[in-house]
């Protein structure tokens, strides 16, 4: 029989947080208070992250549970802040992490950095696997964006799509990437950009190998190839995976507009504003940490390139694959 700090320091482990909050937990439990917080800080991909982790005493049992996790990071000079509930149903035995439609701190981090997760969570009642989003920005009013809260004025607003809305086998299938040789590898990938991960997939022309970063688009309804950060268009083109559409890196593409007329209209960009006097409260005396177990595997070479435009082109210098 676990005690109440086990059951606790391995919810925690699995959601992402390590071990490294094994003994502030402990400290905390001793102090036999109502509720606690704890303070996390760590990195995915080079970008840190603070978080703060709530527990509160069950007035039935006396134990400690896991409640929710606040996650804070900057993206474009916006402070981003969001709170993950905590879903404490009985573990079900078929999941080898025990922990069954909460999001992990891999997933929670790739949702504020605009990327959808795929994931089997409650939705109206029903248990199903949707893809979900957060609405991070929203329309001004006045031709600009803003951060997009929710009632409460301190979440984002969480969008839920039906998991065929991006079929990832067949949109990654048509890339035809090296990975396809290896089917565990390849099925690896697939999760990888199931959890909201920028993904790199190898993709072969003619002689050639071209590693390349794909990540979901759940507004486009498609996968998005990041520029390398070179911003040179080589023999196999930079596409979408679904439609084919070339794209090219944002200053290329500024330039290319101002000479030429020829630029297709519907360009398909996920436009950021650059600053904001919006607030969020900071966390302060954090534990570090890092990614960990197998969430840090996820963590793929290469960062995306958050200059892409993605685009249906003719402008000068890009070049559609046949």
């Amino acid at each position: 029989m676990k005690t109440n700090h086990e059951y606790l320091a391995n919810q925690t482990k699995y959601t992402g947080f390590g071990t490294m909050i094994e003994i502030p937990i402990a400290d905390a439990i001793a102090k036999n208070g109502d509720k606690f917080t704890v303070p996390y800080r760590g990195s995915f991909n080079g970008k840190e992250f603070e978080a703060e982790l709530s527990f509160k005493k069950s007035e039935k049992t006396g134990n400690y549970f896991f409640q929710s996790y606040t996650l804070l990071l900057e993206r474009e000079g916006f402070p981003l802040q969001h709170t993950f509930y905590i879903n404490n149903k009985p573990f079900d035995p078929n999941k080898p992490d025990g922990l069954p439609r909460n999001f992990t701190l891999k997933e929670a981090f790739n949702l504020l950095e605009g990327r959808p997760v795929l994931k089997t969570m409650e939705f109206e009642g029903e248990v199903t696997t949707r893809w979900r989003t957060l609405q991070i920005f929203e329309d001004d009013g006045a031709g600009g964006l803003k951060l997009a809260k929710g009632e409460d004025q301190k979440n984002f607003k969480m969008r839920s799509y039906p998991a065929e809305s991006v079929k990832l086998d067949e949109a990654v299938g048509n890339l035809k990437p090296k990975e396809l040789e290896r089917p565990s590898a390849y099925q690896e990938r697939i999760r990888s950009l199931e959890r909201g991960n920028i993904t790199r997939f190898t993709i072969v022309s003619g002689d050639n190998e071209y590693p390349r970063d794909i990540e979901v688009s759940m507004k486009y309804r498609t996968l998005i190839m990041n520029i390398p950060p070179k911003g040179k268009v080589n023999e196999v083109g930079q596409e979408h995976a679904k439609s084919g559409e070339t794209v090219s890196e944002q200053k290329q593409m500024a330039n290319s507009s101002r000479k030429s007329q020829e630029t297709a209209a519907h360009i398909k960009e996920e436009s950021v504003p650059k600053s904001s006097n919006t607030k969020a409260g900071r966390v302060s005396k954090t534990a570090k940490g890092t990614a960990h177990g197998s969430e840090a595997k996820e963590e793929n070479a290469g960062k995306s390139n958050k200059k892409v435009v993605r685009t249906a082109t003719k402008a000068r210098g890009t070049r559609k694959v046949a």
